[in-house]
């Protein structure tokens, strides 16, 4: 198959608010409102102040807002801050196609910034919003899982080209600009799989970084540097990036059904602090606690049946910090059938130390499942997963979740993504404040300044 790239760039710069379904424009809405209030509370994360410092250092010209600051930024700046913010928390949106991908936190701060700086409507950044999204998410499948088997972070290099979809929607760029555009931030691309950097406080600067490479390349395409038409496919056998990021691309997954098939709406929601593979498993060993009563004194054995991403990307036994603790299926399933819950407050530092969750981290052990890592990589791909509680009674307890709450297969509700938004800006915001931004989200398509979203935004 020939000319995707020029295909994504026709769907980039034709696709206008009154091309999107009513589904669309509402599914929109809820990632919104989903990333905000998850951007507002990484706005004091250490990674949060630390960018946010680095940006404050820079400064330059007012344009767009940096969430919890008073003065705006340059419209490059912005996103880097608020895609770390949002990432921080790793509570973010998850779209589980062929290969994974966070959309909302690299697409939506750029469309954000980008939209606010040229004094667009709400109709106008829902529209880039969606197109970033369904780009993103095509570009996810199309790359397949062997992204990620080859150690491509998943949270970041395919990433670039929502964030770019998003950005160039924004600034409205006709198709010619977008192939180049798409050209400039493939070449941007990266981030692999390292543990020291992915369960440190550098992951969440995957998501800033993709999102900002996404607002540079829209602005230097549109600004005349040229990148050619062919980044996806390639000019020669063995390049383009689907090419070199992949061994088992799907060219196809780009363009079919493209504008009138959304595969942005297999995206879901977290409702559990932690990584994206790891809210199955924290979904049953809750579901376990509830059922049968089982608490922490009554555990000889937990045994977590799960896909290639819990064996490999969680399977750490002895996290040290947050960011390897969102990362280990052994500290959040210890962590949840000790409290019934997993929380973003359950990720500091001084709690992974417990002698009582500790003591339970030792009894967890991990198996890659063939069925469940089946369901991973056919479709419609759900990451899946059986845990398995063996009591010192020398009872067993079994639990198998299909996919976590929160997913496209088990989805949440308007009210359940108002109330996780409600807690995440408790204490940050002020009750009318909070009620307002939900309040403008969900009244967005009749917004007539974006600007006035982002104020409410700033203290």
């Amino acid at each position: 198959m020939a000319g995707e790239t020029r295909r994504v760039a026709e769907f980039i710069s034709n696709t206008a608010f009154r091309d999107l379904p009513a589904e669309v424009v509402h599914a929109t809405k809820r990632f919104i409102l989903d990333h905000l209030g998850i951007a507002v509370l990484g706005a004091r994360s250490v990674p949060g102040v630390t960018v946010v410092d680095t940006v404050r250092g820079w400064g330059g010209t007012e344009e767009s807002t940096v969430i919890g600051q008073t003065r705006r930024y340059p419209s490059l700046l912005a996103p880097l801050a608020n895609g770390t913010m949002a990432y921080s928390q790793m509570t973010d949106d998850l779209y589980p196609g062929r290969a994974h991908i966070h959309p909302g936190n690299c697409v939506i701060p750029a469309a954000l910034a980008l939209a606010e700086a040229a004094g667009g409507d709400g109709r106008h950044l829902i529209a880039a919003i969606a197109v970033g999204y369904e780009v993103g998410c095509r570009v996810a499948d199309a790359t397949g899982r062997s992204h990620a088997d080859m150690r491509f972070y998943e949270g970041s290099a395919n990433p670039h080209f929502g964030a770019l979809a998003g950005a160039a929607k924004a600034m409205e760029l006709d198709t010619e600009t977008c192939c180049h555009a798409l050209g400039l931030v493939g070449s941007m691309a990266s981030g692999i799989w390292e543990d020291g950097v992915i369960q440190s406080t550098a992951q969440p600067l995957h998501a800033g970084k993709a999102a900002a490479n996404g607002v540079l390349a829209a602005t230097l395409a549109r600004n005349g540097l040229a990148a050619g038409d062919t980044i996806f496919e390639g000019r020669r056998e063995g390049t383009g990036y689907l090419n070199v990021f992949s061994r088992d691309s799907g060219h196809e997954h780009l363009v079919d059904g493209l504008g009138t098939v959304y595969r942005m709406m297999g995206t879901g929601f977290k409702f559990h602090a932690g990584a994206g593979g790891i809210q199955p498993s924290v979904d049953a060993v809750i579901a376990l606690r509830s059922k049968h009563g089982i608490r922490p004194d009554d555990v000889e054995a937990i045994t977590v049946r799960g896909n290639r991403i819990e064996t490999f990307n969680h399977n750490n036994p002895d996290p040290q910090n947050t960011f390897a603790a969102v990362q280990s299926s052994y500290y959040c399933v210890s962590r949840a059938l000790i409290d019934g819950h997993l929380r973003v407050a359950d990720m500091e530092p001084q709690h992974l130390a417990e002698p009582r969750v500790r003591e339970l981290m030792a009894k967890v052990s991990i198996e890659l499942d063939p069925d469940h890592d089946r369901t991973l990589v056919t479709p419609p791909y759900l990451v899946s997963v059986t845990v398995v509680v063996r009591t010192k009674d020398g009872r067993t307890y079994e639990e198998t979740v299909a996919s976590a709450r929160g997913t496209a297969h088990n989805p949440a509700t308007d009210r359940d993504l108002e109330a996780k938004f409600h807690d995440n800006v408790s204490g940050v915001l002020p009750q009318d404040r909070a009620n307002a931004v939900r309040d403008t989200v969900w009244g967005l398509d009749d917004l007539s300044n974006v600007g006035d979203l982002a104020a409410l935004l700033r203290p």
